[in-house]
């Protein structure tokens, strides 16, 4: 029995199933997925010197068509940093290593990646890591 070689397959079945640990919905198809990439799919990714990734527009709606926009990575992470160019209001977090102002001040302390930061505080996998409520103080 061959396995599958159809080229991207196994990384957009990764992209679709980091989605799902966090709670977000996934609604692109292969193709979609792979016509969505073009020429730049080969630059997605962590270890690609000018990294891209799949940013969401608006969280909340998923990976879908019209809600996704291509970005370098450090692009990336300057706008879901940056209160300039948020997505939203700047929240406090609890962690297990301690209750910190914002994702990016837990980032450099904790000396992680800040999208591995907001990603554990939306999965229900991390149920240690938060968004600390407003009726928390």
């Amino acid at each position: 029995m061959t396995k599958n070689r159809t080229p991207y397959l196994r990384e957009y079945h990764m992209q679709k199933a980091t989605a799902k640990q966090r709670n977000v919905p996934f609604e692109l198809t292969f193709e979609e997925w792979k016509d969505w990439w073009g020429e730049d799919v080969d630059r997605r990714g962590r270890n690609h010197p000018e990294a891209m990734v799949m940013a969401l527009i608006e969280p909340a709606l998923g990976y879908r068509l019209g809600n996704i926009e291509k970005r370098t990575k450090g692009d990336h992470s300057v706008k879901n940093t940056n209160p300039n160019k948020s997505w939203g209001p700047i929240r406090p977090i609890i962690t297990p290593h301690g209750e910190f102002p914002s994702i990016s001040q837990a980032s450099k302390k904790l000396e992680m990646y800040t999208m591995t930061v907001r990603n554990r505080c939306m999965s229900k996998n991390f149920p240690d890591w938060r968004f600390k409520d407003e009726s928390e103080g």
